[in-house]
């Protein structure tokens, strides 16, 4: 729940465990105090104009990062060898990623986890206009802006969650192949985007690495 801050006990910062702003009014002191330090706009991106739309741009990255540290991967970890003004934009696809691919999981009948991957393709397409009310969106279509991502990578991951609920066998290599196209390959290109990186070179190297750490994946499981 958002809420304001109670007094801040010396002057010009924020306390407790919540968002919140500080006393001085200043954008860049709109924070979420947490262990180690505050999350700030100097690690979000640049503010939006509107108050309202600041606390929720804060409220999603919040989110997003306490999905990416809590969660029972190693992305926390990997995490901290990523540059820091990178971290809470990986955060937020991160959170998108994470959040879609466990539909499957949370919701019992495929009807209940389609209507929730169709809602989350409506919140992206409101995210990347800019007109979204969801936090977590508004987090993340910030960062698909700033850092000049294809929507379109993120609208095949959708895809592939979409065929997780219907099809778990592939009969050739080359259908496989097909669906990591969509399940994988979109992850690595958007790492490769985030960091500046746009040669299709490296985004033919990168689906490789992806679709390998796929298959590894999937056979550790059976």
């Amino acid at each position: 729940m958002l809420r304001r801050s109670v007094p801040p006990s010396k002057p010009g910062r924020c306390a407790g465990d919540r968002i919140n702003s500080c006393e001085r009014g200043d954008i860049r002191q709109l924070s979420y105090q947490r262990p180690g330090g505050r999350l700030t706009y100097d690690e979000i991106g640049s503010p939006p104009a509107s108050r309202r739309r600041r606390r929720l741009v804060l409220a999603g990255a919040v989110r997003a990062r306490r999905l990416a540290h809590g969660h029972s991967e190693n992305f926390a970890i990997a995490s901290v060898f990523i540059p820091r003004r990178y971290r809470q934009e990986l955060y937020n696809i991160y959170a998108f990623c994470r959040l879609a691919d466990d539909f499957a999981d949370e919701f019992s009948g495929s009807d209940a986890a389609r209507a929730a991957l169709d809602r989350w393709e409506r919140l992206l397409a409101e995210s990347i206009s800019g007109d979204v009310e969801d936090p977590l969106f508004s987090a993340v279509g910030g960062t698909i802006r700033r850092q000049g991502l294809d929507p379109e990578l993120f609208r095949k991951l959708l895809q592939a969650f979409r065929l997780d609920l219907v099809k778990t066998r592939y009969a050739t290599w080359a259908d496989l192949r097909g669906y990591t196209r969509l399940s994988a390959d979109p992850v690595g290109r958007l790492v490769l985007q985030l960091f500046g990186y746009r040669d299709p070179d490296y985004f033919a190297l990168s689906d490789d690495i992806c679709t390998c750490l796929l298959y590894t994946s999937d056979a550790a499981d059976e």
